[in-house]
């Protein structure tokens, strides 16, 4: 269950995969095709996320209940999950954001934290940055119903987003070392899960050195400022559902495991 992500990189572990696995159920549609030609008996059965969201997916936004003042557009800064993560990005998200405060003073930042050891140094991070900003430990796909739109770390935080309709603006800064090693071994054209999964690259990505503080918050605000744009991509990340719907991952492991043991036992 949940395979190693050999189409990304090092595809040739997929001979591996179909020589010790008896099956693999996948997250991504286009994962069981690929990995069906290597000889791995892949089924696609939806992805987990619908799960975990299901209670969220269509409830209501709350603004008030996360410190979202009255009339104000609360746009999400993602900072990762990991601390090597938010050392490297936050500094340049809480730019971007002193930008777009410049450009759209109708807008309130939230800052989802998604791990507790990571207050401390996201607090200190935030210390006197100057924007109108709330942190916010519980509760994040709730509070993703509120925001209109969002700057986030890659990873799966933006699949999250796009599937309760938050379009982002992706980035991601690593250590020179990890970028290039990155670089040599990655066989995607996309590194945002949103993008791979629609097969092409409808939310913007800014990796490296082109995540730049002025390209992020120009990216952002090309959202904030176009509804009709805003609610285009809006509409490309809620079909992102229908994408990714299955039977249920889970009873399709059940399956499986059942098909397995009755076939020992037969």
């Amino acid at each position: 269950y949940i395979p190693p992500q050999v189409w990304a990189w090092r595809a040739g572990r997929a001979r591996t995969l179909a020589r010790f696995t008896r099956g693999a159920v996948v997250l991504f549609p286009f994962e069981e095709g690929f990995l069906r030609r290597y000889g791995v008996n892949a089924v696609f059965a939806g992805h987990p996320l619908l799960e975990v969201l299901a209670p969220v997916l269509d409830s209501p936004a709350e603004p008030a209940r996360f410190g979202i003042p009255p009339g104000k557009r609360a746009v999400g800064l993602l900072p990762g999950s990991r601390t090597a993560e938010v050392e490297k990005n936050l500094p340049a998200l809480l730019s971007s954001g002193r930008l777009v405060a410049e450009r759209a003073p109708d807008v309130h930042f939230v800052l989802p934290v998604a791990r507790p050891s990571l207050r401390k140094s996201i607090e200190r991070g935030v210390s006197g940055c100057g924007l109108p900003l709330t942190l916010v430990e519980e509760d994040r796909h709730r509070l993703f119903r509120c925001m209109e739109a969002a700057v986030a770390v890659s990873g799966t935080v933006t699949l999250e987003l796009a599937l309760l309709g938050v379009p982002s603006v992706i980035v991601y800064r690593t250590s020179r070392l990890n970028y290039h090693i990155a670089k040599r071994l990655a066989k995607v054209h996309s590194v945002g899960l949103p993008n791979l999964v629609s097969g092409e690259p409808f939310l913007p990505e800014l990796i490296q050195d082109d995540f730049t503080p002025a390209r992020a918050a120009d990216a952002l605000c090309g959202m904030l400022e176009d509804g009709n744009r805003l609610g285009a991509l809006r509409s490309r990340c809620l079909a992102l559902r229908e994408t990714l719907r299955g039977p249920g991952p889970t009873e399709a492991v059940v399956d499986m495991l059942g098909r397995e043991a009755a076939d020992a036992w037969s």
